[in-house]
């Protein structure tokens, strides 16, 4: 029975007494908020009238606001607790007041102005008690907790609002107004214990990437709306909550007419009394909240699991709107009783408990303060709007206006609807950092604005003594690649020193501005000084590569006796310019000699020019020294053949593979992809991607990107790289992204099958990964359980990027990053993004073996879809991980088979007399084995 309620409730075992404290807590915050409400109603339109509503909302919104100013500034160093326990206190004496007012006073001696203060008062401590108490929850939950169990609060506070209204309804002709007032206050006064007992025994779930949301958060005002200006997400959600509260204000004020005038028809037959109208409406309330009970504690949590949020939120517009379509043409009760329950039942079951859940989408430094604003600002914004418009407004008129509202209610929602998953990924991308974006990366989703800021902070970097600090801020200011900026940057070349002319001139050798006009003639300015020498010689070599430099010049600088640079110069010069044979021939002499000298300076420069002269004879004289004894001679070989590369040196090609195989540094791998890229040579992509399993990050982008440029040829390969299951991991997304580029129409046709293995590669490595230790403790397995746990990672990350391959995910590296976080409410949010972006049928086997769940729920996902490999025993197990892609795998099971001894544990634990025999034991025999490891 306890099981069976646990899986209704959507709750996990170990959270039953954490969850029964927040359902008390939100049944005796709903008991003394609704009981407070429905009587202060009953009254108001007993001793005020509905003629009196407009002008108690006007007043109430204005109120609201100003509350909610005192609220968001005690937030900047106050918690959700420390300032809902003050605002109860205070209700609980302005409770008091009033007793003491009711005591003294008969109801209809006191003034209006009483009547309304009492409505205002009402509106204010249920919006402000609903905001801090919801704000206060959010600290404990993150946003798949929330989908389970928020809806079960919502249904605890509906049932505080059926047990205040039947106790209404059925009891308040005997105990009296004064008594339930009395009861109101007794109710806070326990939430305020439940609270208490929440923050002692539960513990919170804050986010930690930055100083805590919840912790001395001292942003300014200004810097809140700024923050809340660029996030069109949370600016579109408060829009629709001012837009919702346009047409609660509105359906309520149209209800409460149509019940008064029916209430005053029936008055001319019999006796009527404000005890009549509030025991009617809290009868109604209570009826609907026993809806709400029903539908929000059992029917939305499976809704939203079944459709998804994002298709629930649409719901309750159109509810309001085919309500009004029928309440605009009849004015009836049973259709005001309608309106009364889309916003006593469909606004608080729907509409509220999707609100709390989009609101976890909202920007980390703004989602403790949103829902403040938005219940204390722009609902009462709302509210005062349409009060204004009520005030003008004839009834059927009203009723107009509440169809146009539910309308633009509906266009808002679907809206919403298109920015919520943008807003998650942006989101996650907050609190994770990328390093292998660049610059360009960065700046190429700026604003306008945002690039002249950073222009501005870069001028005054350069203005900075320190040189590192100025050449980085040149660095920068060249990758924005602005032409606009070329005049600065001239203007700014004079201020460095010598030194740090010479790192200017390497900046601007590879920037988009190294033949400008204006730049050339300022570094011929340097050639001709008396700087210091080797400053004054890189310039003359800049100054050649544009050919700046004379052939007259150059000839006298050939031989030996002049600089080493100088001589580059000429070299390059004559190479490129001379039509003079025995000039062209005396500087290729100069140049092999350069590049067979056994000074390493000499065969770098060397290098370097071979970069300016492309042709074969370069690319034999650059391979050649591939194999030299330094790795910095063989760095500049490699990238001189990657600049100087072209298809019709395919020849070189085996050369370059080879050497990608057998180095380890990462700058001359990257040479190497490059040069490749430039052969684009189809017999090589297989090889380069198996390679790839040893590279690093960098290195894998730089390979999609030169194989995605080799062309459609390439696909029947990459084809055969992603289905084969013995290639590693790593190769296969590579080859995934790379065919989505090239011909995603291939990948989708094959995209079924490939995920159909990979569920259950994934399923075996996890089930066995928690299940292995416990099944034999007899045998260490500690190597097998992590082998194992960290195989199904990878399975895990190779299907999230294949269903980014094919457009099902947005960013798939930013999910896998976030995936893997240890904070509850980042991994949460990677869960939502993902379900939002994937196939539904996908992403429901993907879910149990990503989600922070029980292991009985992981269990029963196992059960249900995996089809193969069940119920193993650890020999299969083995034999298994020994066909694996990974060597980490294949090392372990070969270890373990070694060193298992030929005992009879079978025996001893399934009763068999057969032996335990490694796999293979006529190849892999226990003694060399274990030797070897």
């Amino acid at each position: 029975m306890k099981n069976t309620l646990r899986k209704i409730f959507g709750i996990y075992p170990g959270e039953g007494l954490a969850t029964l404290r927040f359902v008390q807590f939100a049944i005796f915050w709903a008991f003394s908020t609704s009981s407070f409400e429905t009587l202060v109603d009953g009254l108001f339109l007993r001793y005020a009238g509905a003629s009196s509503l407009p002008l108690a909302y006007f007043i109430s919104a204005a109120a609201l606001i100003f509350s909610s100013s005192i609220i968001l500034y005690l937030l900047r160093s106050r918690s959700p607790y420390w300032i809902l326990c003050r605002a109860l206190v205070v209700f609980l004496a302005f409770s008091a007041g009033i007793l003491c007012l009711l005591a003294c006073y008969e109801m209809s001696e006191l003034p209006l102005g009483f009547w309304y203060g009492m409505k205002i008062y009402s509106r204010i401590f249920f919006s402000v008690f609903l905001a801090l108490a919801w704000t206060f929850i959010d600290q404990y939950h993150d946003l798949q907790d929330a989908k389970r169990v928020y809806s079960l609060y919502s249904a605890a506070y509906f049932i505080g609002l059926v047990l205040s209204g039947g106790c209404i309804s059925l009891f308040l002709s005997y105990l009296g107004t004064k008594s339930f007032f009395l009861i109101s206050a007794a109710s806070t006064l326990l939430a305020l214990r439940e609270a208490k007992n929440i923050t002692q025994k539960t513990p919170a779930v804050h986010d930690d990437t930055i100083e805590g949301i919840f912790s001395g958060d001292r942003e300014s005002l200004s810097s809140m709306i700024r923050k809340l200006l660029q996030s069109p997400y949370t600016i579109s959600l408060l829009a629709l909550s001012l837009l919702h509260e346009f047409t609660l204000t509105t359906t309520e004020f149209n209800y409460m007419e149509t019940f008064d005038r029916a209430f005053q028809e029936r008055a001319l037959q019999s006796n009527f009394t404000a005890n009549n109208v509030s025991e009617f409406l809290g009868k109604c309330r209570a009826w609907i909240s026993f809806g709400n009970v029903f539908v929000g504690g059992l029917l939305y949590r499976p809704f939203v699991k079944r459709m998804g949020l994002t298709n629930i939120v649409v719901l309750p517009p159109m509810f309001f709107f085919l309500v009004y379509m029928f309440w605009v043409f009849r004015d009836t009760v049973p259709v005001a009783i309608l309106g009364l329950i889309a916003t006593d039942g469909i606004a608080f079951t729907l509409e509220d408990n999707s609100f709390n859940l989009l609101t976890k989408a909202v920007p980390v430094k703004l989602k403790s303060k949103v829902r403040i604003v938005n219940d204390s600002f722009f609902e009462p914004i709302g509210m005062m709007i349409s009060a204004i418009m009520l005030f003008f407004l004839p009834s059927y008129q009203s009723r107009a206006f509440g169809l146009l509202l539910s309308f633009g209610l509906i266009l808002v929602t679907l809206f919403l609807r298109a920015l919520y998953s943008k807003a998650l990924f942006a989101n996650l991308k907050e609190q994770v950092l990328r390093f292998e974006k660049t610059l360009a990366t960065w700046t190429a989703s700026w604003s306008r604005r945002e690039k002249r800021y950073a222009k501005e902070a870069i001028c005054k970097k350069l203005a900075s003594e320190q040189e590192e600090e100025k050449l980085l801020a040149m660095s920068t200011l060249l990758a924005f690649e602005d032409r606009s900026t070329i005049p600065l940057i001239v203007e700014e070349m004079e201020r460095f020193s010598p030194k740090g002319k010479v790192s200017l001139l390497a900046l601007l050798d590879r920037s988009f501005c190294h033949a400008e006009q204006p730049i050339l003639e300022r570094v011929s300015t340097w050639s001709d000084s008396y700087s210091p020498w080797e400053f004054q010689q890189k310039s003359h070599f800049y100054l050649a590569k544009r050919g700046r430099f004379s052939i007259e010049n150059a000839l006298g600088h050939l031989g030996g006796k002049s600089p080493l640079w100088i001589r580059a110069s000429a070299i390059l010069t004559l190479q490129k310019g001379s039509k003079d044979a025995s000039s062209f021939d005396l500087s290729c002499r100069e140049l092999d000699r350069m590049l067979g000298h056994s000074d390493m300076q000499e065969v770098l420069i060397g290098l370097q020019l071979l970069k300016e002269l492309p042709s074969i004879d370069s690319a034999q004289k650059a391979c050649a020294l591939l194999r030299h004894p330094s790795l910095e001679v063989r760095r500049e070989a490699a990238s001189a053949l990657s600049t100087i590369s072209n298809p019709s040196l395919y020849l070189f090609a085996k050369s370059i593979l080879t050497l990608l195989q057998e180095e380890t540094d990462s700058e001359l791998r990257i040479h190497c992809l490059r040069a490749l890229g430039k052969f684009s040579d189809a017999s090589t992509v297989e090889k380069i991607l198996l390679k790839t399993v040893h590279f690093r990050p960098v290195e894998r982008r730089l390979t999609e990107k030169i194989i995605a440029e080799m062309g459609p040829k390439n696909i029947p390969t990459l084809l055969g790289v992603l289905k084969d299951v013995r290639i590693p991991d790593r190769p296969r997304i590579l080859a995934s992204k790379i065919l989505m580029r090239l011909s995603p129409i291939h990948l989708q046709a094959h995209l079924e099958e490939i995920l159909h293995v990979e569920k259950e590669r994934a399923y075996f490595y996890f089930y066995y990964g928690n299940t292995a230790e416990k099944a034999y403790p007899d045998i260490p397995l500690k190597d097998l359980t992590q082998t194992l746990l960290t195989s199904f990672q990878s399975v895990i990350d190779f299907m999230i990027h294949l269903l980014g391959a094919v457009g099902q995910v947005e960013d798939p590296e930013l999910l896998v990053i976030s995936l893997h976080s240890s904070n509850a409410k980042v991994h949460s949010s990677a869960v939502e993004a993902l379900e939002m972006s994937c196939d539904a049928h996908v992403f429901s086997w993907i879910l149990p073996l990503i989600e922070e769940v029980p292991w009985e729920e992981k269990h029963a996902a196992y059960k249900k879809y995996a089809t193969k490999d069940i119920d193993l025993e650890l020999p299969d197990i083995l034999h298994k991980l020994e066909q694996s892609p990974s060597a980490f795998d294949r090392i372990v099971a070969a270890r373990l088979q070694a060193s298992i001894k030929p005992v009879h544990w079978k025996q001893e634990r399934f009763g068999r007399a057969t032996p335990y025999t490694p796999t293979y034991k006529d190849e892999l025999k226990e003694h060399e084995t274990t030797q070897s490891y």
